[in-house]
């Protein structure tokens, strides 16, 4: 019994090795793909998240300059509790490049509750300040605090008041959106006033 020619080549093995090696390589090759991707990713996350905690670190530092430097600008027109508008434009926080990380911005505080002259408390509105960022001017406002401060035993016994800054520390980049922010008190004399 002869074969025809094609039913030859059907039986034959012949090839098979060939077609296995190659659906090999194809896996072998889409396996190589997916993990190069996946490096990628977490490459591109380890990036992110470097940069998330150095733009933090260097609001940090910021923060630290701004209560450091305090008294260049906690002076006149802050030192006067009366003027809510007082502030402080931004001012450039550099590295020892001579490059902007952060800077930072202060504002005077005023309470969020006043005490009206019959006693009852009402709510103050957030004052606007022109000139400073959005971030500036947006800060948490803590509950009603006591600007008399009273001395301790171990003291003269004369009222203090304490002054309070919002200090805001933000990126140079429009690109991050963050900002840090600190609360800072002052505390003066009343007779100093």
């Amino acid at each position: 019994m002869h074969h025809s020619p094609a039913v030859k080549i059907v039986n034959s093995e012949e090839g098979f090795v060939l077609v296995a090696a190659m659906m090999v390589l194809v896996v072998l090759l889409l396996i190589g793909i997916a993990a190069t991707k996946s490096t990628n990713v977490e490459q591109q996350i380890a990036a992110n998240d470097r940069t998330e905690k150095q733009e933090f670190f260097n609001q940090e530092t910021c923060l630290a300059t701004a209560k450091a430097q305090y008294f260049t600008w906690i002076v006149s027109p802050f030192s006067d509790d009366t003027n809510t508008g007082a502030s402080l434009p931004a001012t450039a926080i550099t590295d020892a490049d001579g490059i902007v990380i952060a800077t930072y911005e202060a504002r005077h505080m005023e309470p969020s509750v006043a005490t009206n002259p019959d006693g009852t408390s009402s709510a103050v509105a957030p004052t606007t300040i022109a000139g400073l960022s959005t971030e500036a001017n947006d800060f948490p406002r803590a509950a009603p605090f006591n600007s008399k401060l009273k001395s301790g035993d171990d003291a003269s016994s004369a009222n203090f008041v304490a002054r309070y800054y919002v200090v805001t520390c933000q990126s140079p980049n429009a690109d991050r959106n963050s900002a840090l922010q600190e609360v800072m008190y002052k505390t003066a004399s009343e007779s100093s006033q």
